[in-house]
C-alpha cells in the first residue's frame, strides 16, 4: 500500500489536534505554565502522531510524504519565496490585528527569554517538519484521490485552522497553498519544510 486514504488521514488529523489540546491540558494541570515546554509538547505530538499512524496505515513513508533531496538552486529559489511572502504575510497580519490581538507576539515574548537557540527548535525547526509532515505529507496526500484542486485549497484551510487563533489563519492559509505548489514545482516535501522553516525561522 503505498496509497494514504482519505479516512485515514482524517483519523491521524483528528487524533493529532486531540492529543495537541491535550497534552496542553495535562502540563497545566500538572502545574507546568512555561510557554516553551507546552509548546515543545504540543510540537512533539504534531510530528509522532502522523509518523505513528502512517506506519499503521502500512503507507511506505518516503513515497507517500514525498521525501527527496531537492537542488540546489531550488533552495535559492525557496529563500525568494520567502522573502516575496513577507509582505503578503505581513498585510495578512495587521488586516486581522484590527479585530483579534497579535497571538505570535505573546507567545515568542514568552520565549526570548530561553535564547534564540531553543526558541528557533521550537518556533522553526520542529513546526516546520511536523506540521508539513501532518498537513503536506499525510492531508494533502490523502486527499489528493479525491481531487488535486480539492486537497490544494482543503488542506491549506485546514492548515490554517489547526492553529486555532484568528490571527495566524489568514497568512498561513496564504501560505499552505504556497507550500503545496512548491511541493508539486519540486517533487519533495523537503522543499516545503524549508520554506515553512525560513517563514518562522525570520519571524523568530
Amino acid at each position: 500500500m503505498t496509497e494514504m486514504k482519505i479516512k485515514w488521514g482524517n483519523r491521524i488529523l483528528l487524533l493529532t489536534i486531540v492529543m495537541m489540546i491535550g497534552i496542553q491540558f495535562l502540563m497545566m494541570f500538572m502545574g507546568i505554565y512555561d510557554t516553551m515546554t507546552i509548546v515543545m509538547g504540543s510540537q512533539l505530538f504534531v510530528l509522532l502522531v502522523p509518523l505513528i499512524g502512517s506506519k499503521i496505515c502500512g503507507v511506505k513513508l518516503r513515497e507517500t510524504f514525498r521525501i527527496r533531496s531537492i537542488r540546489p538552486v531550488s533552495l535559492v529559489f525557496i529563500f525568494l519565496i520567502a522573502f516575496c511572502s513577507f509582505p503578503i504575510i505581513s498585510l495578512l497580519n495587521v488586516i486581522s490585528m484590527f479585530f483579534v490581538e497579535n497571538e505570535v507576539a505573546g507567545v515568542a515574548m514568552d520565549m526570548y527569554p530561553h535564547g534564540l537557540f531553543l526558541s528557533m527548535l521550537v518556533m522553526a525547526v520542529m513546526p516546520a517538519v511536523g506540521e508539513e509532515v501532518l498537513m503536506r505529507g499525510v492531508i494533502y496526500r490523502s486527499y489528493q484521490r479525491k481531487s488535486p484542486i480539492f486537497a490544494l485549497f482543503a488542506s491549506a484551510v485546514i492548515f490554517g485552522l489547526i492553529h486555532m487563533n484568528f490571527n495566524q489563519m489568514p497568512y498561513a492559509i496564504f501560505l499552505g497553498i504556497i507550500m503545496v505548489l512548491l511541493i508539486e514545482a519540486t517533487d519533495s516535501i523537503l522543499s516545503s519544510m524549508f520554506l515553512h522553516f525560513l517563514i518562522n525561522g525570520f519571524s523568530t
